[in-house]
């Protein structure tokens, strides 16, 4: 079940965020705790207004303290009797209360099963993961009718194995886990797969607090009612990695083709931990990115020619040999490129490369094998030249590679390289729009000019060469390529 948690300061506006997201929740958790002093009285009222509304969800009641992540800081009598008051009326019909490991007040329980509401006994931890969790879940049910609750604050991907481990440790018991933080992103998205009861979503235009998203986007964009055991499973890996547009690519292209598969973003801090926690979830496939693209190959079983010359990796795929590893990267760049100056090659052309991190390293070896010549600029001009040493193998026919700095005695290397110029830094990216590598640089016009950022789609970089009447080409377009490269491999899997 997909619950709509309700972060609304008054019922009214409470009552309203159900209302417009409707077709996307299965039950409701009212966060009292959060209201205006004045509404937190009138909590028992909000059953009420619901039916009036003609809305018949399940609901559960929190009333959650400070230190728990809340909002309440009066005394534990004072939240008592609000609990007593929403459930001492039969007709008020609340599905369950969630009251803390620690908090047991005399009758409260009793109270709550004589008006058919069950208790949720919940464990917040907004900070660090225990390393007694496990013991402290078996001490925590009171009755064996309660429901195991547990939000967990998730650091590593080592906690999130841990977590999903946990889950299989408590067999059939009713539970709602869920792991905050982007590295606990995924266990939202498979609470249902991992045999919790519902996961928790915010409304949209409410604070969306990190690792989760609202309840529309997590029913239609990763398709969480639809999800099963056999649903093959898919994402990509990075760190940082929720900004990624691959789960927006990759879902629409299942949904399109009818298949059963899901792809979500997972962070990742240390490969080897992912690679467990692929095993332990039945991982397919997945896309890798910053900064995992060289740490993974160690891990593969195969690779293709692109992987091993480059020594980068952004496509992993679960074959029944071990992992196989891919590098769409180069086609991904290569096809928009030739398409746009409608050549099959770039034999005899001359090209600059601003950058030597692991994405110029694809686009260099692209260069090469495609026949042009390539001079690699970096601010460390070292790694330039290191960058320059390893892939001049893949030079074609008589193209040369070079490298240089990017002052301005590197600004002659650059001119006379200057037919296409590729972009590859993270300059001019999110949250650092204004960035430009080559403020100094005047283009000419008849430039063709590659930016592979893609948040924004237009970089102050690229939007100059634009105005300069240079042909352009986005981030946009080269990663759309490369993915559809890594699609036509995932759908094979499925």
């Amino acid at each position: 079940m997909i619950c709509l948690s309700l972060a609304a300061p008054t019922l009214d506006e409470a009552v309203a965020d159900v209302r417009a997201n409707l077709p996307h929740i299965d039950a409701l958790e009212l966060r009292a705790d959060l209201l205006y002093p004045g509404e937190l009285a009138q909590i028992g009222t909000f059953p009420r207004r619901l039916a009036a509304a003609d809305i018949r969800l399940p609901m559960i009641l929190a009333i959650r303290r400070e230190r728990d992540g809340g909002r309440f800081s009066g005394a534990e009598a004072e939240r008592t009797a609000l609990f007593r008051s929403a459930v001492g009326n039969v007709a008020n019909g609340w599905f369950a209360i969630d009251l803390e490991e620690d908090f047991n007040p005399p009758g409260l329980r009793e109270a709550a099963a004589e008006a058919g509401t069950r208790v949720i006994r919940s464990l917040h931890l907004p900070d660090a993961f225990p390393d007694d969790l496990e013991e402290r879940l078996a001490r925590m049910a009171r009755a064996p009718s309660e429901i195991l609750s547990v939000a967990v604050k998730i650091n590593t991907t080592r906690e999130l194995l841990r977590l999903c481990r946990i889950q299989e440790l408590l067999g059939s018991r009713p539970r709602i886990i869920r792991g905050s933080g982007d590295y606990g992103f995924a266990s939202g998205v498979l609470a249902g797969r991992l045999g919790s009861m519902l996961t928790c979503c915010p409304a949209p235009g409410r604070p969306v607090p990190p690792g989760q998203v609202d309840a529309g986007t997590l029913d239609t964009l990763y398709r969480y009612r639809r999800l099963s055991a056999d649903t093959a499973l898919f994402c990509v890996i990075g760190n940082p990695v929720m900004h990624s547009r691959s789960p927006h690519y990759h879902n629409a292209r299942f949904r399109e083709d009818g298949l059963d598969a899901v792809y979500l973003p997972v962070q990742v801090d240390l490969v080897e931990d992912f690679f467990a926690l692929a095993d332990h979830l039945g991982i397919r496939g997945a896309s890798v990115t910053i900064p995992h693209k060289a740490a993974v190959i160690p891990y593969l079983a195969s690779s293709d020619e692109a992987v091993g010359r480059i020594g980068a990796c952004n496509t992993i795929l679960r074959h029944p040999g071990g992992w196989h590893g891919r590098n769409t990267d180069v086609p991904g760049f290569l096809g928009p490129l030739l398409a746009a100056t409608g050549r099959n090659d770039l034999e005899g052309s001359r090209a600059a490369v601003v950058g030597a991190g692991g994405a110029a390293r694809g686009v260099v070896f692209a260069l090469l094998s495609a026949g042009a010549s390539v001079c690699v600029l970096n601010r460390t001009e070292a790694r330039a030249r290191a960058l320059a040493e390893e892939l001049r193998s893949a030079c074609r026919g008589g193209a040369t590679i070079t490298a240089g700095g990017l002052d301005e005695s590197a600004m002659e290397l650059l001119e006379s390289h200057r037919e296409v110029i590729v972009q590859t830094t993270s300059v001019g990216m999110h949250p650092n729009e204004g960035g430009d590598p080559l403020p100094s640089y005047r283009f000419r016009g008849d430039e063709t000019v590659c930016d592979i950022i893609y948040t924004p789609e237009w970089t102050r970089f690229l939007g100059r060469a634009e105005a300069a009447g240079c042909r352009t080409l986005t981030g946009r377009a080269m990663f759309e390529e490369q993915a559809a490269e890594q699609y036509r491999e995932f759908r094979r899997l499925v």
